[in-house]
């Protein structure tokens, strides 16, 4: 199972109900930002909490996503065995204040957005595809290494192009790069 902790306002819950809708279809996955959970599944591949404050210890693999409104002012404390290499955080490039705390917690980081120097970037997006450029190798949760590529993604209904990023890189983190074309249908 693969913890996905989403960083920043609870009241801003968009990218977690998002990410669950769309790895709902193909995953087993549990949530406490959705009423619609799979909380019935023996095994989860993903586990979603999103919150503003967390008491955490790291006992598997984890992915930290941090929203757009996330703030240096929000407390998360009790973190143990941050940084360990079953963890890695997803950050769109300009929100300089996750960065910056990943950092601290010694948390490797892919930037999501629109320069050469983020690690996820849109090649191009419309309202039926997109195509998503990994510009640079990265390992999964499981040591795979992924070379830079160009993933075509199909699109049954539009979605925010960090969003999209995001879930991107979960799948491609968790090792399952091969369900990406049909993810988003």
């Amino acid at each position: 199972m693969i913890n996905l902790i989403f960083l920043g306002d609870s009241c801003d819950s968009a990218l977690a109900g998002t990410t669950y809708h769309v790895l709902a279809k193909d995953f087993q996955v549990a949530c406490n930002c959705t009423t619609g959970t799979n909380n019935h599944c023996k095994t989860l591949d993903f586990l979603i909490l999103d919150c503003k404050q967390l008491s955490y210890e790291n006992k598997g693999h984890t992915i930290f996503l941090c929203k757009n409104n996330f703030s240096k002012k929000t407390k998360y404390s009790s973190f143990k065995h941050i940084g360990e290499n079953n963890t890695i955080g997803v950050v769109q490039s300009d929100n300089l204040p996750a960065a910056e705390t990943l950092s601290r917690w010694k948390i490797p980081v892919i930037s999501c957005g629109m320069s050469i120097t983020d690690t996820l970037t849109l090649s191009s997006i419309g309202p039926d595809d997109a195509v998503v450029c990994l510009q640079r190798c990265i390992p999964t949760l499981y040591g795979t290494i992924i070379e830079p590529f160009e993933i075509p993604i199909k699109l049954s209904r539009p979605i925010d192009s960090y969003a999209l990023m995001c879930i991107v890189s979960i799948v491609l983190l968790a090792d399952k790069a091969d369900i990406l074309d049909t993810l988003f249908l």
